[in-house]
């Protein structure tokens, strides 16, 4: 049980990186409110990591509520197949708000 739970930490951590990523890069690349969602995707998923490295459960759950929802307003606007990176970042939020890195 504990390899899945690491493997499943594992996929969701890379995911969330490449995400990061991506949104640093839309940031800078694209204009308006895309850019902008993007700049909060970043922000967030920064202070999600940064609130799990430093054991901090309670902020971690609020952050995570944040980066669902502008997660899930990243799938809305961004085109493609591009929707799957915010949707990693909504991802992290759930696994925030469920407490999955303290447990």
């Amino acid at each position: 049980m504990i390899l899945i739970q690491a493997a499943i930490g594992i996929i969701i951590g890379a995911a969330v990186f490449g995400a990061a990523i991506w949104s640093a890069a839309q940031s800078y690349l694209k204009t308006g409110r895309l850019r902008y969602a993007h700049m909060v995707l970043l922000v967030l998923t920064l202070a999600g990591m940064a609130s799990v490295s430093l054991m901090w459960p309670v902020i971690a759950t609020v952050i995570g509520i944040a980066l669902i929802i502008a997660g899930l307003y990243g799938v809305l606007i961004e085109e493609r197949w591009n929707k799957l990176l915010p949707l990693a970042q909504a991802i992290l939020g759930l696994a925030l708000v469920a407490g999955l890195p303290f447990s």
